[in-house]
C-alpha cells in the first residue's frame, strides 16, 4: 500500500512539474537594444524566434522551467518565506506621523563596516501585503544591493506593518499612494543628494507603479515628477479584483 501511495505522489508531482515547465512566456517590454541585450541572457523567459501578439505581448520559444520541487506558485511562496536563509539584518527606524494622525515607519539597513554618505545610491523598498523590513525577500535584496554595489537600502513600512503602531482607524491600501509620498518626502529630506531607486514587491509593486503613473501625469501638468532613476515592479498582481477573488478562495483564505 505504501509503495502505491509513493508512486501516486511521484506521478502527481511529475505531472504538476510537467505542466509548470511548459508554460508559454509572454513578455511586455520596450523593444530597445538595451532591453534585448538583457533578455538574450535570460533563456528561461526569452528565446528566438519571437512573435508580437495583438495584445502587445511578445511570445517566443521560451518555456518557464522552474526546479522540479517548485512546481507551482504555492511552493514558490513556501520556498521564499521559509526555506530561503534568514539573515536578520540590522536597521535604524524613523517614525513618521501623517496629517491624519497615522504612523508610518522607515527602516534604514545598517552595516558595521560602512558609514553611508549623502551621495550613496539608495534603494527604496515597498514590501508586500502584511510584510515589512523583516521579510526575507526584502533583506536579501538589501544585502545584494550592499554587497554587489555598496548601496544603501531603506524600507517604507505601511500602517500597522512590521510592529508599526496603529494610531488611526485608517489602514493602508494598494490604490492609495499618499502614505508612500509621506515616507518618500521624509527620505528625501534626510538624503537630498542621493540617487534614488525604487523596488516594489506584490502589493508594494502596485503602489510603486501607481505612484509612477501619477507622477507622470503630474509632470504633464507642470509639476516636478518622481525622483527615481529607475524602478522595479516585482510580482505585481496586475488585476486587484481577480487577486482579491483568488485570496477569498477556500484554500487561500485558510492557508494565507
Amino acid at each position: 500500500m505504501l509503495e502505491i501511495i509513493v508512486i501516486v505522489v511521484v506521478l502527481l508531482v511529475g505531472y504538476l512539474f510537467y505542466i509548470a515547465s511548459n508554460q508559454k512566456v509572454e513578455l511586455y517590454f520596450h523593444r530597445s537594444k538595451e532591453t534585448l541585450a538583457i533578455l538574450n541572457n535570460c533563456d528561461t523567459i526569452y528565446s528566438k524566434p519571437e512573435k508580437v501578439e495583438s495584445n502587445g505581448a511578445t511570445t517566443s520559444q521560451a518555456r518557464y522551467k522552474p526546479p522540479f520541487f517548485l512546481f507551482n506558485t504555492h511552493m514558490h511562496v513556501v520556498w521564499g518565506a521559509f526555506v530561503r536563509k534568514y539573515i536578520d539584518l540590522k536597521y535604524k527606524r524613523d517614525l513618521i506621523r501623517t496629517e491624519d494622525g497615522g504612523t508610518l515607519s522607515v527602516d534604514w539597513f545598517t552595516w558595521e563596516d560602512k558609514d553611508f554618505d549623502q551621495n550613496t545610491p539608495t534603494v527604496v523598498i515597498l514590501h508586500g501585503l502584511t510584510g515589512g523590513s523583516y521579510e526575507r525577500y526584502v533583506q536579501h535584496l538589501a544585502q545584494h544591493a550592499y554587497e554587489a554595489y555598496g548601496w544603501r537600502t531603506v524600507v517604507c513600512n505601511y500602517r500597522g506593518c512590521a510592529n508599526t503602531e496603529v494610531t488611526t482607524w485608517r489602514s493602508y491600501c494598494a490604490a492609495n499612494t499618499e502614505d508612500f509620498r509621506f515616507s518618500l518626502s521624509h527620505i528625501q529630506k534626510k538624503i537630498p543628494n542621493a540617487p534614488l531607486f525604487v523596488a516594489g514587491f506584490s502589493l508594494g509593486s502596485i503602489l510603486c507603479v501607481k505612484y509612477l503613473s501619477e507622477t507622470a501625469r503630474e509632470v504633464d501638468s507642470g509639476k516636478k515628477g518622481n525622483p527615481f532613476i529607475a524602478a522595479a515592479s516585482i510580482s505585481n498582481p496586475m488585476d486587484l479584483i481577480k487577486s482579491t477573488e483568488n485570496l477569498n478562495l477556500f484554500w487561500n483564505r485558510h492557508i494565507y
